[in-house]
């Protein structure tokens, strides 16, 4: 498990991928989510030009209903582009709301396909 200090140095790429799965507290979706809209939407803009890719999901079970875990998929231009994003307001706000939150997994790839198919 990562956090926000394991982030690698350098890859072969200089992209670095970021996959967080995170586990929100029941009843606090619909907070969670406004919040993280406002992050993605600052993410995807010329606000922050070194984050390339920033998707947010919500996992489903089996019969589709929405659960309580949250999937991110972020990519960077490199460690600085990861390090813009973290200083945003929008995830600032998020990440300052410590009631929403129940855990955080954040685990780090390069930028390069590795499994071909």
């Amino acid at each position: 498990m990562g956090g926000f200090d394991d982030v690698p140095e350098q890859t072969k790429t200089g992209k670095i991928i970021a996959v967080a799965t995170l586990q929100v507290k029941p009843g606090k979706e619909a907070r969670f989510e406004e919040l993280i809209s406002n992050a993605r939407d600052a993410a995807n803009s010329d606000k922050e030009p070194g984050t390339l890719t920033y998707r947010t999901n919500r996992e489903v079970d089996k019969s589709g209903k929405p659960t309580g875990k949250y999937l991110l998929f972020e990519e960077y231009a490199g460690k600085a582009g990861f390090t813009a994003h973290c200083a945003q307001p929008p995830l600032q706000a998020l990440l300052a709301e410590t009631d929403i939150i129940a855990s955080m997994n954040l685990d780090y790839a390069e930028g390069k396909p590795v499994i071909y198919q």
